[in-house]
């Protein structure tokens, strides 16, 4: 068997770059041209810029191709890859504009930098349907992948392109203290007047929720599907989803039609939530279960929650237990855990997910065929079709989606940095340094011997220092502490407990329920501008600290820097307020994880009537905050 085991290792590279269109010899050549530019530049940053490579010395920013050749010179704050490198955007100062790959300016270097400057935007691609939405003192507008002006600058609401056709405004109303959304067409006629949420539901549905808090679909066009007569409307999933109406529930499918009528309360007041088209998942008496469309129970309440994300399978989790049941309610399979969910992956479809057994990970696909067993320590997601597995404390290897290995080495991360390349490496635990290299998809490498047994030796130090107790509170960290009348900063939030053992580096960070824009609409939704601040013209960055434990709640809570005017209390009672998390894991198992908070709170003068409206900033896991 291990035989066998071996000569898949060996034959795989040359298979999965063979599918790359690439050579062993062009690829060859490609890690040393990466090996020259390191020597040349302090950082290199290539994912999704073709055979251009975003490069940094000191603090400038600009784009080479792998022989060197100057493409956008060396004098910005920050440049980042879009559209897998037929577009750079450049940062300087306050602004930002545009250049194509071939170094010419698409957009000037006259829009605000601030809409971009806190997203990450490496591997992120700003240009949605070929839009993007820009800023220009203050009010935005869209351009197209040309620099051409589709919506002029004149918003002072936030834009969302739908697609192609369509936008969301996004607004702040100071009166009721709660955001307003209006759907509208690029040319800038209405499609559905402002209401208090309009988000795009399935297909050409949109969910909206009236100045009543009640919810209906209209169609792309503006047309009343379902009048706003429900409490509720979850997601759909398979073309169904659970509404809820005066404390009854039910389901409706993509068309409004009511499958299952409230009227009927079948589920006891419960909302159903469709896992699959034949099952629906309930929770009775705080244990979880699954029922047909008539009521009856099909998978006995017995289980402690559902972590959905399947549209043919459903996962219900009792104690330390995972279990897989097909659309019938036949159980499938058992595993510890499953790590990550298809539908999680809009960006990239995930083909193969990481499931646990006796706290050892595997992969399966989405068939649900085991293609590498558990005996894995631990597991990283690389692209949707490729994972990085643990296979002790200092090596690891980087499966693709039929299971075979492509490559080995003492590597904690690894991400595609194009034809075929990956970026591997280590973080050193003291310093949180990177060292690393490039490997491609033959096994070939620009690390030395040399390196890699650095880069053991450095695992094998970090292992130790990870079991050793440490203050988590440098010395650093204290000089950032301001006190303030309302919490003493810096001090447990009253009534947590001491929390062991918390991380900050780990192989999974926590997620908030749903995804980052789901983050977005919580902090608006649950953080208003404090009167005293506004009425004394504060403004600033308030940052909280708070840990994200195992089970997904949040604990010790820490306020590291406040601007007065009850603004520090507000962000952390929004946090307080904060839903139950996915959880950090590391080595596979959930772990406490410390996050850390960014709020910016602005005033603008730029309406009619003189008064100052308020706006509130955020961006989270960032220390380049101002």
């Amino acid at each position: 068997m291990k035989r066998i085991a071996l000569v898949i290792v060996l034959m795989l590279p040359l298979l999965a770059a063979a599918q790359n269109g690439i050579s062993k010899k062009q690829s060859r050549q490609l890690l040393d041209a990466l090996k020259r530019l390191e020597q040349t530049y302090s950082y290199l940053g290539g994912q999704h810029s073709g055979d251009l490579v975003v490069v940094g010395k000191g603090n400038l920013y600009g784009v080479v191709d792998f022989e060197g050749r100057t493409v956008i010179s060396l004098q910005y704050d920050w440049v980042a890859p879009a559209l897998n490198g037929e577009r750079f955007l450049l940062f300087s100062d306050t602004l930002m504009g545009i250049a194509d790959r071939s170094g010419r300016m698409v957009v000037p270097m006259e829009y605000d930098a601030e809409l971009y400057i806190y997203t990450e935007l490496n591997g992120f691609d700003p240009f949605s349907y070929g839009l993007i939405v820009m800023s220009k003192g203050g009010k935005q507008g869209v351009l197209d992948t040309a620099g051409h002006t589709v919506v002029p600058m004149v918003y002072d609401e936030e834009l969302w392109p739908v697609d192609s056709n369509l936008m969301i405004l996004q607004g702040y109303d100071l009166k009721i203290r709660h955001a307003y959304h209006t759907l509208m067409r690029l040319d800038g006629d209405t499609v559905i007047p402002t209401q208090r949420i309009i988000n795009w539901w399935d297909g050409n549905l949109f969910r909206v929720q009236n100045d009543k808090e009640l919810w209906g679909l209209y169609d792309r066009s503006g047309r009343v599907v379902v009048a706003c007569q429900y409490d509720h409307i979850d997601y759909p999933h398979n073309g169904l989803a659970a509404v809820k109406k005066d404390g009854r529930t039910g389901v409706i499918d993509i068309r409004g039609h009511e499958v299952i009528p409230v009227a009927e309360n079948r589920f006891g007041g419960k909302t159903p939530y469709p896992q699959t088209r034949n099952l629906f998942v309930l929770e009775k008496n705080d244990r979880v279960g699954a029922v047909d469309s008539l009521g009856n129970t099909v998978i006995p309440f017995e289980y402690d929650f559902n972590p959905e994300g399947f549209a043919s399978h459903l996962i219900l989790v009792q104690g330390d237990t995972s279990f897989l049941f097909d659309n019938t309610g036949r159980l499938i399979s058992t595993y510890d855990n499953f790590y990550s969910y298809s539908d999680c992956y809009a960006s990239e479809p995930l083909s193969l997910f990481a499931v646990s057994r006796n706290r050892l990970l595997g992969l399966v696909d989405t068939a649900w065929r085991e293609v590498a067993p558990c005996i894995y320590k631990g597991a990283q997601n690389v692209d949707g079709r490729h994972w990085l597995m643990w296979l002790d404390e200092n090596n690891s290897c980087l499966i693709d989606e039929q299971g075979q290995v492509l490559f080995k080495g003492p590597y904690r991360f690894a991400y595609p940095f194009g034809d075929g390349i990956w970026r591997v490496g280590i973080y050193e635990c003291a310093s949180n340094n990177v060292l690393g290299g490039y490997v491609d998809a033959y096994g070939q490498t620009t690390l030395s011997r040399k390196d890699l047994k650095e880069m053991e030796r450095i695992l094998t130090e970090c292992e130790k220092k990870k079991k050793e107790p440490t203050d988590k509170t440098t010395a650093r960290e204290a000089d950032e502490i301001i006190h303030t009348d309302t919490i003493p900063a810096g001090k447990t939030d009253s009534g947590e407990e001491e929390i062991d053992e918390v991380f900050v580096f780990v192989e999974s960070q926590p997620e908030f329920p749903g995804d980052d824009s789901a983050l977005h609409m919580f902090i608006c939704m649950n953080l208003s501008y404090p009167d005293q601040a506004r009425d004394n013209g504060l403004e600033g960055v308030v940052i909280v600290r708070f840990v994200v434990k195992k089970d997904g709640t949040i604990g010790n809570v820490k306020l590291l820097r406040d601007i007065g005017g009850g603004c520090g209390q507000a962000v952390v009672e929004m946090v307080k307020s904060m839903p139950r998390w996915k959880p950090a894991t590391e080595s596979g198992k959930p772990v406490n994880f410390e996050f850390t908070l960014p709020v910016k709170f602005q005033l603008t003068n730029d309406v009619p009537d003189g008064t100052r409206e308020e706006q509130c900033l955020f961006q989270y896991n960032n220390n380049n905050w101002k």
